[in-house]
């Protein structure tokens, strides 16, 4: 794919809007241009939908790195590890959407299914510009039956056009390792050991950390802070405060919090707060 010529000059900081609407359930998006931007493994729990607007982003996923540049659209399942910086330009911009399985089914009248994406980067201008469009739409009109629809439309014209043929019914995160998900959510707030979740795994500790890597692709460590941040962004949408927040999903203080937000979602939990609908 072609990418495009550097912008003249740099973009002197990053500058990104993480939005949140309740439209058909509830869903974030994001507007963001990225200069010094740099993502950590992480995944989401939703499907992220997104376009490079300009610019080239490089992605890691699927064991391979990923050139992304201009009207090239972003698709991964939840929990589909991944992570990034800047590609070859000085910066780039994005628009992403964090759209929760709920809205996919019905945007594609799939009760059950979870749709899976062989190749998460394709070059469609024409789908780019529809995302671009709909995000500038939820930004400037309140029509909610407007908004509804072209939310629906969006998301069903992206499924079934850049999904794998047919959606693949699965359990997200695996059945494997179930148990251990299921403890660390119900228990967010508290401290974790690798005895305590290879105990409940019934598998050795090296048996899991192999099996827990492979099914998550990521480490213990890092799924449990990722699922600490996904805790703080329920809780800040549900209208808590950033130290309550901080509290609830189990970080040690709310400078802890907030550098951990901000490395997944490039913006701090104060700006989030602040952006709101």
């Amino acid at each position: 794919m072609p990418l495009l010529e550097a912008p003249v000059g740099r973009r002197p900081q990053n500058e990104a809007t993480l939005r949140h609407t309740d439209l058909l359930g509830g869903f974030d998006y994001l507007r963001a241009d990225y200069t010094k931007q740099t993502f950590p493994k992480h995944s989401h729990e939703e499907y992220l939908v997104g376009v490079i607007e300009s610019g080239v982003h490089d992605v890691w996923c699927k064991g391979e790195w990923w050139h992304a540049s201009k009207d090239v659209v972003a698709t991964f399942s939840p929990d589909e590890a991944h992570h990034g910086g800047l590609g070859d330009a000085d910066a780039w911009r994005q628009t992403i959407f964090y759209f929760p399985q709920d809205i996919v089914r019905e945007a594609m009248d799939s009760a059950d299914s979870t749709y899976s994406f062989h190749q998460p980067f394709k070059h469609s201008p024409e789908i780019a510009t529809r995302l671009i469009n709909l995000r500038s739409l939820l930004q400037t009109n309140s029509d909610r039956l407007l908004l509804e629809q072209e939310v629906l439309q969006a998301v069903g014209q992206v499924f079934e056009t850049l999904s794998d043929a047919e959606g693949e019914e699965r359990s997200v995160g695996g059945k494997e390792l179930g148990e251990v998900r299921d403890y660390i959510h119900d228990n967010i707030q508290g401290s974790f050991d690798i005895s305590t979740l290879a105990d409940l795994s019934g598998f050795t500790k090296r048996q899991f950390m192999s099996r827990f890597q492979k099914q998550f692709h990521m480490a213990p460590y890092q799924y449990v802070m990722l699922a600490r941040v996904r805790r703080a962004r329920e809780m800040l949408q549900k209208g808590a405060n950033i130290t309550d927040a901080s509290f609830e999903a189990g970080f040690s203080d709310q400078s802890h919090l907030t550098r951990n937000f901000r490395a997944i979602y490039g913006v701090t939990p104060a700006r989030y707060i602040q952006q709101g609908t």
